[in-house]
This record gives C-alpha cells, sequence and structure tokens, in this order.
C-alpha cells in the first residue's frame, strides 16, 4: 500500500511547509537528523537498521530502563560517523539535562571524536532543529553550548545540567555521572588486542570506574570492531548475555543475518560489494578478517591444532540411503559446574560417519537442555541421523542418562570412560587425524565456524567440550576401524583404551 502524500493546509507554502515537515522529523528521527546535518550522507540498510536502534535506546533511557547495547560492524563502514559523532547531538536536542560520555582507547581519540560532536551543535542545520546557539537571555528553549565550558574534554549546555565528556580508557571520572556513555573502539588494535595486561586493564577499569558513574536508569553502547576472542564485548557476554543487546553485523551474511541478508551477501554492496570484500580478504590474513570483518575473532594458531588443517567440505552424500560408513553420535554433557566467568558447560552432541578411512563430522548441538528435554534429544537427534549407534561420556552427569535410556529405550547406548588423561591429552591423541585430512567438517557453516574455533582457542579458550565430544568421536572411531579391518591403517599414533 503506497504511502500517502502529505500536502500543506490551504494558503501555506508548500516549500516552506515540507522544511518544517523534514526539520520535525529530524527532531523525532535519528536517521532523518542525521541526513539532515549531514548532506550527502551514505545510507545503507544497515544505517537504517542501527538508526531504529539508537531510537529505542533513547526511548529505554527515558523510561529507565538502563539499556545495554553492542555494536560490532568492520571498519569504515561509519559506526563512529553514525554512533559517536552524530548520535550525542540528537540526544542533546532532545534531552538537554542529559550527560553523555565519550569513551575510546585513547584521551587524544575521545575529544576529537567530542570536538566533532560539538561541531554538530555548532552548525546551521543544527540551529535550524533545536534553536541558533548564543540566543539572548531569556530565551530557555534552545540548545546553547556555554561559554565558561566548552573545552573538547568536556562542554556543557547552557542552561541545562546536560553536556559531554571525553575520556580515554584508564582515565578519571570521579564525581561525574552519565545518563548515556558511548564507547567507541576501546582497543588500539592488534598489539594491544593480543596483550592480556591491556585487556585486563580494560577491563577493571569498566567494571571498576565507568560502570559506577552510569546514572540511575542510565545505557551504555559499545561500539566494537574485534580483535581478540577474550575481548571486552567476549567479557560482558560471558558475565551476562541476556544482559547486552548485540547487533552483530559483519561484512559478508551469516545464516540468520539480523539484517534479513542472504548468506554471504555484503553488508553495504554500494561502497564495498562481494568483489571489494575479496580483494580485502585476499589482502588480510584470516585471523584479521574473522576478527574485524566478521566479528568472530579467533587466533591464528591454537595451542594444539592448526587452522588449516580443517578441511571443510561439502557432504556429498546427506541422507541418502546408499550413503557410505556407519553414522555415530557423542555426546559430552554439562557436568554442572559453574565457570566465574561463564553460565557453566553445555550438553554437546557430535554426529559423525566413518567412510571408510575418513571421519566427517556432520552436525553439531550444543545447548543446555534440562535432563527430560536431554532424553528426548538423544532420542531426536539420533532418529533423524539414523545413528548405528550413541556414545556417552561415562562422568557423574552421563552415568543416570546411559542408564535410562538403556531402561527406557531401544537405542544401542555405550558408555566411555576416558580414564585418567586430562582433556589436553586426550586433543592431542587425536590431533594428527586432523592434520593428515583423516577428519573433515561438512556441518552448516555456522557450527563448523564454532567448532574450528573453540579448537583453536583450545586449551585457553572460554569452552572445551565441544573439543572434548570431538576427542571422544575420533578416539572412538579409531578404535571401531582397527577393530573391524583388523590391522593398523595409517597412523601416526596409537590411542589406548
Amino acid at each position: 500500500m503506497a504511502r500517502a502524500r502529505i500536502k500543506p493546509p490551504p494558503g501555506v507554502d508548500p516549500v516552506e511547509f515540507m522544511r518544517a515537515a523534514r526539520m520535525e522529523g529530524a527532531r523525532r528521527w535519528f536517521l532523518q537528523f542525521v541526513q539532515y546535518t549531514f548532506a550527502g550522507f551514505h545510507t545503507s540498510k544497515a544505517h537504517v537498521f542501527l538508526a531504529k536502534q539508537l531510537e529505542q535506546f533513547e526511548a529505554d533511557v527515558r523510561a529507565g530502563k538502563s539499556p545495554r547495547l553492542i555494536i560490532t560492524l568492520p571498519p569504515r563502514f561509519g559506526k563512529s560517523e553514525l554512533a559517536t559523532r552524530r548520535y550525542p547531538g540528537w540526544l542533546l536536542g532532545r534531552n538537554p539535562d542529559w550527560t553523555v560520555f565519550i569513551v575510546s582507547y585513547s584521551a587524544e581519540l575521545a575529544e576529537e571524536l567530542s570536538a566533532d560532536a560539538r561541531r554538530v551543535l555548532l552548525s546551521d542545520e543544527y540551529a535550524d532543529l533545536f534553536g541558533p546557539l548564543y540566543q539572548p537571555e531569556g530565551k530557555d528553549d534552545t540548545v546553547e553550548l556555554d561559554r565558561e565550558s566548552r573545552a573538547v574534554a568536556h562542554w556543557r549546555i547552557a542552561g541545562h545540567r546536560g553536556g559531554v565528556r571525553a575520556v580515554g580508557v584508564g582515565g578519571s571520572l570521579t564525581g561525574r555521572g552519565a545518563n548515556v556513555c558511548i564507547i567507541d573502539d576501546p582497543i588500539k588494535g592488534r598489539k594491544e588486542a593480543d596483550s592480556e595486561l591491556v585487556r585486563e586493564d580494560l577491563w577493571k577499569w569498566f567494571r571498576g570506574t565507568l560502570r559506577t558513574r552510569i546514572e540511575p536508569g542510565g545505557g551504555i553502547i559499545l561500539i566494537h570492531t574485534r580483535w581478540h576472542h577474550d575481548d571486552l564485548t567476549a567479557r560482558l557476554l560471558d558475565q551476562r548475555a541476556d544482559r547486552w543487546q548485540v547487533l552483530h553485523l559483519p561484512a559478508l551474511a551469516e545464516d540468520d543475518d539480523i539484517l534479513g541478508r542472504r548468506p554471504g551477501e555484503p553488508l553495504d554492496p554500494v561502497r564495498y560489494n562481494e568483489a571489494a570484500l575479496e580483494d580485502i580478504r585476499a589482502d588480510t590474513d584470516d585471523r584479521e578478517w574473522y576478527a574485524q570483518y566478521q566479528g568472530k575473532p579467533t587466533p591464528d594458531e591454537g595451542d594444539l591444532f592448526k587452522r588449516d588443517w580443517f578441511a571443510i567440505e561439502r557432504d556429498p552424500y546427506g541422507f541418502a540411503d546408499d550413503a557410505p560408513g556407519h553414522v555415530f553420535q557423542y555426546y559430552d554433557t554439562a557436568h554442572g559446574k559453574k565457570n566465574p566467568r561463564r553460565k557453566g558447560d553445555r550438553t554437546i552432541c557430535t554426529t559423525w560417519r566413518l567412510e571408510g578411512n575418513r571421519y566427517r563430522l556432520l552436525h553439531v548441538y550444543a545447548g543446555r537442555p534440562g535432563y527430560p528435554d536431554l532424553k528426548r534429544l538423544v532420542t531426536g537427534l539420533r532418529d533423524q541421523w539414523r545413528a548405528r549407534a550413541v556414545i556417552v561420556e561415562d562422568h557423574s552427569s552421563g552415568q543416570s542418562l546411559i542408564q535410562d535410556l538403556r531402561n527406557e529405550t531401544s537405542i544401542p547406548i555405550l558408555a566411555w570412560k576416558t580414564g585418567n588423561e586430562s582433556k589436553v591429552e586426550r586433543a592431542k591423541a587425536v590431533s594428527p587425524l586432523w592434520e593428515a585430512g583423516i577428519a573433515v567438517v561438512s556441518c552448516d557453516q555456522r557450527a563448523a565456524e564454532e567448532f574450528v574455533r573453540e579448537h583453536l582457542q583450545f586449551p585457553n579458550g572460554k569452552f572445551d567440550d565441544i573439543v572434548d565430544s570431538s576427542s571422544m568421536a575420533l578416539a572412538h572411531m579409531e578404535i571401531f576401524n582397527r577393530a573391524r579391518n583388523r590391522t593398523p591403517m595409517f597412523r601416526k599414533f596409537v590411542v589406548t583404551r
């Protein structure tokens, strides 16, 4: 249905009417404000989406909901222009008593962003919307910079309590409170991101200084180009994932993209089409590409596994009845222990097909189901993949599952005892299978990326339960193959059980 065209009232100049309507729209809606104050601003689908989210963020602060928002975007996609240079002016025009913090990795950059935001307020376009600056005394319905406080590190709105304060990570905020805090790239670059000391100092400053300066009901926006799997975004989500709304916008769309893009579709095809992004990818190593452009930071080389060991292939057989080999499923159930940095371990099921001398990963399930749901999950996944047997690690939480499934179902259930070896020893024992290309990955894109990422981060990553399941799977299939063939195949190791 076409939108009805607004007509000016009788006797009103149409040009002036449309100008007034455009100005009113810029006061109400953030993207229209950006377009009004920045002629020629390039607007993509991502900018439209982000502007709506920032409008909702302001409404949530007004309502005292203490919103928390993480925005992850690739470099050079306009995140700072939109959310750090333009957003403070729109907020203060509508809420002149608010205080806005602008935070970046250094005081110099934070003050540069603050100066850019202040220039927006000094523009003629801004004066059109919220009144000219330096009005005569008595006109308190306009936004006006305080003549006594106009330094880029701290400037205020005349006649109001609001304004902007710029600070670098680690800087002092004593005695100051913020209604909105905008953190724009708290890490400078790769060197700082790889420094555990720098990451820990940032985390302590965020929790001990910045977080304590947020006013009741106030909000925090973290605008982040990802660098490291243990960066500020990762730690915040580990601590309280349910507290933060995450707007993850990779350069190339993945499954279930929040913008509705098809997989592989560029974020902003006008500025960076597929060919341009492929050029960038060709000139960038995998670690930087996945971290900065896809928002999925992963170490370039793990302690035990190397990235180029993992062959990701399309499954040539699918669910065909004549698919070769046997399908097995391997469960590493959650231990129920609490890690102070995360919400406890997950239950993992990896589904594999043994194809002669190759082991193909078909599917990965990772979740935290309750016990009744877990039993239904085992039955459902077994039926879906027509598994020959289900192998469950025989530890405390898996023992009840093994016993109940044997009593209540006809599913072939095998109990797997890990012995006295550590997780690292078990993973090390099967790592040659990946190096030799004997094990391959054929699950969907998202699961494959998570699977490889956890292996590269092992044993220092946030999770290790997928590695536990795959180590169990490969060790079991090795034993099964040797018993079936009765002769050792090409192997660089011997798994003992």
